[in-house]
């Protein structure tokens, strides 16, 4: 087994016994610190290269579920924030057996080949509304690795 599949073994394992992450530079920050603390149903997805978080909050839209102070304690901690950008985008969602209209904000944090996806949605069952009938915003917090070409492709300006 050469050394990176050996490394790659060793961080899914430490990574799927809490969700905890330990970065080249030994700080060790855990996905759970992400989460809104008003965050209900929150559950946990594990996969061999991915684990997500995914959970709802009550928000008035536009407010996103993640709070700024939250993610700048990531950002302290080395990540960087790679965004195409803060505003809400909506679409018409066909996925279902009705249409809606989702509306969905996403960011993105990455450090080394880690990326991390925080996003917030609502749903209207309107496919023409303006906004969400609901306050209840889906959350989602996703780990990965990535290639390097994803990276310039997610992120061209991070190192």
């Amino acid at each position: 087994m050469n050394l990176t599949r050996l490394i790659s073994v060793f961080l899914i394992l430490a990574i799927s016994t809490n969700c905890t992450f330990a970065s080249n530079d030994n700080s060790k920050t855990s996905l759970n610190s992400l989460l809104p603390p008003d965050a209900q149903g929150v559950k946990e997805t594990k996969q061999a290269m991915w684990t997500q978080l995914s959970f709802t909050v009550n928000r008035d839209y536009p407010k996103y579920a993640f709070e700024e102070d939250q993610v700048n304690q990531w950002i302290k901690a080395g990540w960087n924030k790679c965004s195409t950008s803060s505003d809400w985008l909506n679409f018409p969602d066909y996925s279902k057996n009705q249409a809606k209209r989702t509306y969905q904000r996403s960011l993105y944090l990455v450090k080394n080949n880690e990326l991390i996806i925080l996003n917030g949605s609502y749903q209207s069952n309107e496919i023409t509304s303006t906004n969400p009938d609901s306050t209840m915003q889906y959350g989602l917090i996703r780990w990965s690795n990535m290639t390097k070409e994803e990276k310039k492709l997610l992120c061209p300006t991070s190192k």
